[in-house]
């Protein structure tokens, strides 16, 4: 099935619908085989619309492959704005404490509102998820999770 997926990758096509439909589809097969190929379609040349949908490929990937929270940190530099803000997402959304060192550093030096606002949600979303989930009791004396 890959070289069915793969030939849509270097079709152009309006809006590059067709290439990302093509990563949307390796993205959903959550192949650890195909971190790889995400990570070169999360970089120029592609379109913004592509390295969108790569840069979520990789995201879900995060927990299995070791090497996709670099390469995604790496991305905080990117120029394009969008890029940047859905890399910040991703991050948050992999909850991954690794990724905490080059969220800060962005928050910290952007002058962007926006990508400052996303970097604190990540960062919050990321220490959130690292928490052991808080205790209490019931009615009936039995502990029960709270959400925190």
């Amino acid at each position: 099935h890959l070289p069915v997926v793969r030939r849509p990758l270097r079709e152009e096509s309006y809006m590059d619908v067709i290439r990302s439909g093509a990563i949307l589809g390796r993205s959903a097969l959550r192949d650890p085989a195909l971190a790889s190929e995400l990570w070169r379609c999360s970089r120029p040349p592609f379109t913004y619309p592509a390295r969108a949908y790569a840069v979520r490929g990789l995201s879900q990937l995060a927990a299995g492959d070791k090497r996709v929270i670099g390469w995604l940190t790496s991305l905080l530099q990117d120029p394009d704005e969008r890029v940047v803000l859905g890399v910040v997402s991703s991050l948050g959304r992999t909850e991954d404490e690794r990724a905490l060192p080059g969220l800060e550093a962005l928050r910290d030096r952007t002058q962007n509102s926006r990508v400052k606002t996303y970097c604190e949600e990540a960062i919050a979303r990321i220490r959130q998820g690292s928490e052991p989930p808080k205790r209490r009791s019931t009615k009936r004396g039995s502990p029960a999770l709270v959400a925190a």
